[in-house]
Parts: C-alpha cells; sequence; structure tokens
C-alpha cells in the first residue's frame, strides 16, 4: 500500500482508510475477495 500511495500522491493511512471503507462496503473480509468482486463488476 505504500508504493500505492507513493505513486498516488498522498499519505498511507489514506489509502489504508479507503481501503478498509471499500472492504467494509462491499461487505468482504480480505483484499483478495475485494480484488476478486472487483474485477467480476469490471470495476478494475
Amino acid at each position: 500500500m505504500e508504493e500505492i500511495a507513493d505513486v498516488e500522491g498522498v499519505k498511507y493511512n489514506s489509502v489504508r482508510v479507503k481501503l478498509r471503507e471499500a472492504m467494509k462496503r462491499f461487505d468482504v473480509r480480505s483484499k483478495a475477495h475485494l480484488t476478486a468482486l472487483a474485477i467480476r463488476r469490471k470495476l478494475i
């Protein structure tokens, strides 16, 4: 996540918080599950 923060020009904590919010919104427990869901929904 530190690399993502560097690329996006934001703080590490901002990335961490947004990731947690997305996981809560989609009711998933892992980053892998969140990624799979995003791929299925063609978000990425």
